[in-house]
């Protein structure tokens, strides 16, 4: 994905709008020091949204919105076990009220919980 540029065809955005949704993307992050890794994961995000190559291609669709920069971030801090159920659930929920993925993700693979 490096060196591929980010934007799509406003067609693409329009098809994957969806509307009277109040999320636009879902994803986590996990692993030794949760708050450390978020905190990387939505700085390399913001960074990816101000032209920078970074390694984080989610969530792209979301820096081509007019008002991109107003966008606000929330998070809820758990174990991975919590995180991954919490992920499955929330997509889920979403799908079941939408029929869809948020606008800006583009994929969603269920993740596998450790019993």
């Amino acid at each position: 994905l490096r060196g591929q540029g980010p934007t799509v065809p406003i067609e693409t955005l329009q098809e994957k709008w969806v509307n009277d949704a109040c999320v636009l993307y879902i994803g986590h992050a996990h692993g030794p020091g949760v708050r450390h890794r978020l905190h990387q994961r939505i700085k390399r995000m913001i960074r990816f949204g101000t032209g920078k190559q970074v390694a984080h291609w989610g969530g792209r669709y979301l820096w081509q919105m007019s008002g991109a920069t107003a966008l606000r971030f929330a998070w809820l801090a758990t174990d991975k076990r919590e995180s991954d159920k919490l992920f499955n659930r929330v997509h889920r929920a979403f799908d079941e009220r939408y029929g869809a993925l948020p606008f800006a993700n583009l994929e969603v693979e269920e993740q596998e919980i450790e019993e």
